[in-house]
């Protein structure tokens, strides 16, 4: 088709004002038609409104209250995205925002869903789109429920398409029951230290002797057990030597941070006390 090309406002009130060839309109929204016509009553007094629709793909201007409109036929909403699932983290207590972008004419509504179901209705929970397509959901003081699968549904009168977040919600470590001062253990015996701590993810360990990484051999065996929430962290020493005397400390971490252990010293004896 010949005409006109149209990219603004500005660029449609001159030309519908010049009435003499179409005007094909490119990423022109309703709303800037309307802004410009408020300049353009004489023309527009009499004219049914433009149809409420994302994009327009022609006007011509016929009688001086009478205007032919050509418009693009809906199309279903599309994920701008290259995967319409992703992961995303957020520690407890900090803010996050979940963003999808979408494409689609006329233009998609989007409404966010929680597990399947409508979002929480508290004021941590807030929804933003904007006129390109994206809709952003910010939470505020993320919280340990707010774990879970997040879906953007965007619908208009073509289709509907959505795209998925799975939020996992990050637990720094916090230790419960923590290493021991001293203690004092007779030589060929076990020596046995435990730590238990929460986080999430599950936290890791290293255990140290000094300032030295321990690395299990025949003697030296570390197990980690899972209660309920707690994740339970043991270094055992069998056949105590000697050489094993020092102190003893551990790094528990996850991507939430890490924390040091009490340092605990160890002196081997030869008899019981």
């Amino acid at each position: 088709m010949s005409g006109k090309r149209c990219t603004n406002a500005a660029d449609f009130t001159r030309l519908i004002q010049a009435r003499d060839t179409p005007i094909i309109i490119e990423e022109l929204l309703t709303t800037d038609i309307e802004d410009a016509a408020e300049n353009l009553k004489f023309l527009f007094e009499n004219v049914k409104a433009i149809p409420n629709i994302q994009k327009l793909h022609s006007i011509t201007v016929l009688k001086t209250n009478e205007i032919e409109c050509k418009v693009y036929s809906n199309i279903q909403p599309k994920v701008e995205a290259q995967e319409p699932v992703n992961d995303q983290s957020c520690v407890i207590g900090q803010d996050t925002q979940l963003s999808w972008k979408f494409s689609g004419i006329g233009k998609p509504g989007v409404k966010w869903l929680f597990n399947n179901k409508p979002l929480p209705t508290n004021g941590r929970f807030k929804i933003a789109d904007t006129e390109d397509g994206t809709s952003t959901l910010s939470i505020r003081q993320a919280e340990r429920a707010d774990q879970g699968i997040y879906t953007a549904v965007a619908t208009n009168s073509a289709g509907e398409a959505e795209a998925r977040t799975t939020l996992s919600i990050i637990i720094k470590p916090v230790i419960i029951v923590n290493l021991s001062g001293s203690l004092q253990i007779i030589k060929a015996e076990t020596m046995t230290l435990r730590i238990t701590a929460i986080g999430t993810p599950k936290p890791g360990i290293v255990w140290m002797k000094g300032n030295n990484k321990i690395k299990p051999i025949d003697r030296i065996h570390e197990t980690t057990q899972n209660q309920y929430d707690d994740y339970i962290y043991t270094l055992e020493i069998v056949n105590l030597q000697p050489e094993d005397e020092g102190e003893y400390s551990a790094t528990i971490s996850n991507i939430g941070g890490s924390l040091q252990s009490n340092r605990c010293k160890i002196t081997v004896s030869s008899t019981s006390l």
